[in-house]
């Protein structure tokens, strides 16, 4: 279940409601019953002529919580000294969430049940086992026979459909250039048949190669993250040099990424 309010050290989206000589009052996206407030030497760093120089009403900001009254839902802000990979991060953790939270709300419509009735159904342990809503969405797409192993219901179906539908994996892709020279009478054909038994394709990664020009083939792979990519792009380059040791001469040249 989401909570009341926000713990101190999280980053939080918000948006300015009101401005006041001693600070603002900001609303929280994600918890609509907590109270947020940033004290005027909280807005920026340095001296403060005008808080309106820093701030304006209806503006949307990423602030972190210093404080937190769980009795009065009031929640102590500060917008100094947050990095722009802080507010890039909880900006998309916030989208993120506002999307899941609508697939989710898609899927307890396709089962013909109220959306918290499927939070108490599935939804909180989705929560609980994922650390989130769309990190589960994700989960569904890696690896849909798992998770339909994992989990049991007339839901499980549509919320893998969902995913599917909505929710697209960001990848990387690394390439590199392998220079192959063959003598031997049937060259050509054992060339092709080197660069086939590279490519791959499975759920979470792929190795592609193609004809540049003469003696010149590209190799990509294209995967989740760079450590996957490398690993699989290694494994690969080996693998060809073994075999070029039967057809000819093999020389590989990283490109850039």
């Amino acid at each position: 279940m989401q909570a009341k309010n926000p713990e101190e050290g999280d980053f939080v989206v918000g948006r300015i409601k009101e401005i006041k000589n001693f600070g603002a009052f900001v609303s929280l996206d994600e918890y609509p019953q907590s109270k947020g407030l940033v004290h005027l030497r909280e807005v920026a760093p340095g001296r403060i002529r005008s808080i309106r120089d820093y701030i304006r009403e209806n503006q949307r900001v990423v602030g972190k919580v210093i404080g937190v009254d769980p009795q009065r839902n009031y929640v102590d802000l500060s917008l100094r000294n947050i990095t722009k990979y802080q507010k890039n991060q909880t900006v998309k953790e916030w989208k993120d969430l506002k999307r899941a939270r609508k697939l989710f709300e898609s899927v307890a419509e396709a089962i013909n049940k109220k959306e918290a009735d499927c939070y108490k159904a599935f939804g909180n342990e989705l929560i609980e086992k994922y650390g989130g809503l769309y990190s589960a969405f994700e989960a569904a797409v890696l690896g849909p026979e798992e998770f339909e192993k994992d989990f049991k219901g007339e839901w499980v179906k549509s919320f893998v459909e969902e995913a599917k539908q909505n929710i697209q994996i960001p990848s990387v892709t690394i390439k590199g250039d392998l220079s192959i020279v063959s003598h031997a009478p049937d060259g050509i054909s054992k060339i092709k048949t080197l660069c086939k038994s590279l490519e791959k394709e499975e759920e979470d990664v792929k190795v592609s190669v193609r004809y540049v020009s003469a003696p010149v083939y590209r190799i990509s792979v294209n995967a989740l993250n760079y450590k996957i990519a490398e690993a699989e792009l290694s494994e690969a380059i080996a693998k060809a040099k073994e075999q070029a040791k039967q057809v000819g001469t093999l020389d590989f040249k990283r490109r850039g990424k």
